[in-house]
Protein backbone atom coordinates (compact mmCIF):
# COMPACT_ATOMS: atom_id res chain seq x y z
CA UNK A 1 0.00 0.00 0.00
CA UNK A 2 1.65 2.73 -0.92
CA UNK A 3 2.49 5.98 1.82
CA UNK A 4 0.99 8.61 -0.66
CA UNK A 5 -2.51 7.37 0.50
CA UNK A 6 -2.34 9.76 3.39
CA UNK A 7 -2.73 12.43 0.12
CA UNK A 8 -5.87 10.98 -0.16
CA UNK A 9 -7.89 13.23 1.93
CA UNK A 10 -11.35 13.28 0.42
CA UNK A 11 -11.11 9.47 0.34
CA UNK A 12 -14.30 7.92 2.65
CA UNK A 13 -13.71 4.16 1.54
CA UNK A 14 -11.58 2.38 0.58
CA UNK A 15 -11.68 -1.79 -0.02
CA UNK A 16 -8.63 -3.61 -0.81
CA UNK A 17 -9.57 -7.31 -0.17
CA UNK A 18 -8.87 -10.65 -1.21
CA UNK A 19 -5.51 -9.22 -3.03
CA UNK A 20 -1.93 -10.18 -2.91
CA UNK A 21 -1.11 -7.42 -1.52
CA UNK A 22 1.76 -7.63 0.96
CA UNK A 23 3.65 -4.93 3.32
CA UNK A 24 2.50 -3.14 6.00
CA UNK A 25 -0.51 -0.80 7.03
CA UNK A 26 1.32 2.74 6.40
CA UNK A 27 1.09 4.73 8.99
CA UNK A 28 0.08 7.89 6.65
CA UNK A 29 -3.47 6.88 7.00
CA UNK A 30 -3.28 9.13 10.11
CA UNK A 31 -3.91 11.70 7.45
CA UNK A 32 -6.92 10.58 5.51
CA UNK A 33 -9.12 13.02 7.36
CA UNK A 34 -12.78 12.01 5.53
CA UNK A 35 -11.97 7.84 5.49
CA UNK A 36 -15.36 5.86 7.12
CA UNK A 37 -14.65 2.05 5.63
CA UNK A 38 -11.48 1.01 5.41
CA UNK A 39 -11.02 -2.68 4.33
CA UNK A 40 -7.56 -4.43 3.94
CA UNK A 41 -8.69 -8.13 4.64
CA UNK A 42 -7.84 -11.17 3.03
CA UNK A 43 -4.12 -10.27 2.00
CA UNK A 44 -0.66 -10.79 2.95
CA UNK A 45 -0.25 -7.90 5.20
CA UNK A 46 2.20 -7.97 7.61
CA UNK A 47 3.32 -5.56 10.78
CA UNK A 48 1.19 -3.96 12.97
CA UNK A 49 -2.42 -1.59 13.11
CA UNK A 50 -0.76 1.92 12.95
CA UNK A 51 -1.60 3.90 15.41
CA UNK A 52 -2.44 6.65 13.74
CA UNK A 53 -6.11 6.18 13.64
CA UNK A 54 -8.41 8.69 11.76
CA UNK A 55 -10.73 10.49 13.86
CA UNK A 56 -13.23 9.69 11.11
CA UNK A 57 -12.73 5.92 10.89
CA UNK A 58 -16.05 4.18 11.35
CA UNK A 59 -15.51 0.45 10.41
CA UNK A 60 -11.78 -1.33 9.98
CA UNK A 61 -11.72 -4.68 8.49
CA UNK A 62 -8.04 -6.19 8.70
CA UNK A 63 -8.85 -9.75 9.42
CA UNK A 64 -6.85 -12.20 7.79
CA UNK A 65 -3.25 -11.17 7.13
CA UNK A 66 0.03 -11.61 8.60
CA UNK A 67 -1.31 -8.94 11.35
CA UNK A 68 1.78 -9.04 14.58
CA UNK A 69 1.81 -6.31 17.18
CA UNK A 70 -0.49 -5.14 20.00
CA UNK A 71 -4.40 -3.96 18.89
CA UNK A 72 -3.79 -0.26 19.14
CA UNK A 73 -5.69 1.93 22.01
CA UNK A 74 -5.73 4.35 19.43
CA UNK A 75 -8.58 2.75 17.25
CA UNK A 76 -11.53 2.51 20.41
CA UNK A 77 -12.53 6.27 19.21
CA UNK A 78 -16.38 7.47 19.93
CA UNK A 79 -16.34 6.82 16.53
CA UNK A 80 -15.76 3.32 15.81
CA UNK A 81 -18.82 1.08 14.65
CA UNK A 82 -16.91 -1.38 13.63
CA UNK A 83 -13.67 -3.75 14.29
CA UNK A 84 -12.62 -6.80 12.72
CA UNK A 85 -9.14 -8.09 13.47
CA UNK A 86 -9.28 -11.93 13.16
CA UNK A 87 -7.13 -14.40 11.80
CA UNK A 88 -4.14 -12.25 12.48
CA UNK A 89 -1.45 -12.83 14.83
CA UNK A 90 -2.40 -10.32 17.06
CA UNK A 91 -0.81 -9.75 20.60
CA UNK A 92 -0.90 -8.22 23.77
CA UNK A 93 -4.20 -7.53 25.68
CA UNK A 94 -7.74 -5.61 24.83
CA UNK A 95 -7.08 -1.99 25.80
CA UNK A 96 -9.23 -0.57 28.36
CA UNK A 97 -9.89 2.33 25.90
CA UNK A 98 -12.19 -0.57 24.74
CA UNK A 99 -15.05 1.32 27.03
CA UNK A 100 -14.42 4.92 24.78
CA UNK A 101 -15.88 3.13 21.48
CA UNK A 102 -19.55 4.28 23.01
CA UNK A 103 -20.59 3.58 19.27
CA UNK A 104 -18.95 0.46 18.20
CA UNK A 105 -21.61 -2.50 17.36
CA UNK A 106 -19.29 -5.28 16.15
CA UNK A 107 -15.94 -5.87 17.69
CA UNK A 108 -13.92 -9.45 15.83
CA UNK A 109 -10.95 -10.39 17.52
CA UNK A 110 -10.90 -14.10 17.57
CA UNK A 111 -8.07 -16.64 16.14
CA UNK A 112 -5.46 -14.15 17.37
CA UNK A 113 -2.96 -14.67 19.86
CA UNK A 114 -4.36 -11.44 22.02
CA UNK A 115 -3.74 -12.39 25.97
CA UNK A 116 -5.06 -10.80 29.02
CA UNK A 117 -8.44 -10.64 30.56
CA UNK A 118 -11.61 -9.55 29.11
CA UNK A 119 -11.28 -5.40 30.73
CA UNK A 120 -14.39 -4.47 32.91
CA UNK A 121 -14.94 -1.48 30.77
CA UNK A 122 -16.72 -3.47 28.24
CA UNK A 123 -19.83 -2.23 30.39
CA UNK A 124 -19.69 1.52 29.22
CA UNK A 125 -19.85 0.12 24.81
CA UNK A 126 -23.72 1.42 24.86
CA UNK A 127 -23.79 0.28 21.61
CA UNK A 128 -22.09 -3.21 21.49
CA UNK A 129 -24.35 -5.87 19.88
CA UNK A 130 -21.99 -8.84 18.56
CA UNK A 131 -19.00 -9.38 20.74
CA UNK A 132 -16.71 -12.41 19.25
CA UNK A 133 -13.25 -12.87 21.30
CA UNK A 134 -12.55 -16.47 20.84
CA UNK A 135 -9.72 -18.98 19.90
CA UNK A 136 -6.98 -16.23 21.89
CA UNK A 137 -5.33 -16.56 24.86
CA UNK A 138 -7.39 -14.87 27.39
CA UNK A 139 -7.22 -15.43 30.96
CA UNK A 140 -9.06 -14.56 33.94
CA UNK A 141 -12.99 -14.55 34.46
CA UNK A 142 -15.70 -12.93 32.28
CA UNK A 143 -16.73 -9.26 33.38
CA UNK A 144 -20.02 -8.58 35.29
CA UNK A 145 -20.17 -5.73 33.46
CA UNK A 146 -22.24 -6.73 30.45
CA UNK A 147 -23.25 -4.04 28.18
CA UNK A 148 -27.47 -3.64 27.79
CA UNK A 149 -26.92 -3.83 24.12
CA UNK A 150 -25.23 -7.08 23.85
CA UNK A 151 -26.59 -9.76 21.88
CA UNK A 152 -23.98 -12.36 20.86
CA UNK A 153 -21.00 -13.20 22.95
CA UNK A 154 -17.64 -15.28 21.55
CA UNK A 155 -15.89 -16.48 24.29
CA UNK A 156 -14.81 -19.88 23.38
CA UNK A 157 -11.31 -21.79 23.15
CA UNK A 158 -9.81 -19.45 25.55
CA UNK A 159 -8.47 -19.92 29.42
CA UNK A 160 -10.72 -18.41 31.27
CA UNK A 161 -11.53 -19.22 34.89
CA UNK A 162 -14.32 -17.87 37.39
CA UNK A 163 -17.85 -18.64 37.35
CA UNK A 164 -20.67 -17.78 34.44
CA UNK A 165 -21.53 -14.14 35.20
CA UNK A 166 -25.77 -14.05 35.94
CA UNK A 167 -25.71 -10.70 34.42
CA UNK A 168 -24.96 -11.99 31.05
CA UNK A 169 -28.38 -13.55 30.75
CA UNK A 170 -30.68 -10.30 29.67
CA UNK A 171 -34.05 -10.13 27.63
CA UNK A 172 -31.31 -9.15 24.72
CA UNK A 173 -29.06 -12.14 24.46
CA UNK A 174 -29.21 -14.23 21.69
CA UNK A 175 -26.29 -15.85 21.40
CA UNK A 176 -23.50 -17.00 24.13
CA UNK A 177 -20.56 -19.33 23.31
CA UNK A 178 -18.00 -20.06 26.53
CA UNK A 179 -16.92 -23.79 25.36
CA UNK A 180 -13.46 -24.66 26.19
CA UNK A 181 -12.33 -22.40 28.77
CA UNK A 182 -11.87 -23.31 32.91
CA UNK A 183 -15.40 -21.71 34.02
CA UNK A 184 -16.46 -22.88 36.72
CA UNK A 185 -19.54 -22.28 39.16
CA UNK A 186 -23.07 -23.30 38.50
CA UNK A 187 -25.31 -22.16 35.89
CA UNK A 188 -27.11 -18.82 36.84
CA UNK A 189 -31.43 -19.16 38.14
CA UNK A 190 -31.09 -16.22 35.55
CA UNK A 191 -30.75 -17.81 32.66
CA UNK A 192 -34.82 -17.90 33.06
CA UNK A 193 -35.07 -14.22 32.30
Amino acid sequence: IPTEIGLATKLTNLEIFKTDIEGSIPSEIGTMSSISFLRVSNNKLVGSIPTTIPPSLQSLSVEVNKLTGPLPSELFTPKIEFISARSNSISGSIPTEIGLATKLTNLEIFKTDIEGSIPSEIGTMSSISFLRVSNNKLVGSIPTTIPPSLQSLSVEVNKLTGPLPSELFTPKIEFISARSNSISGSIPTEIGL
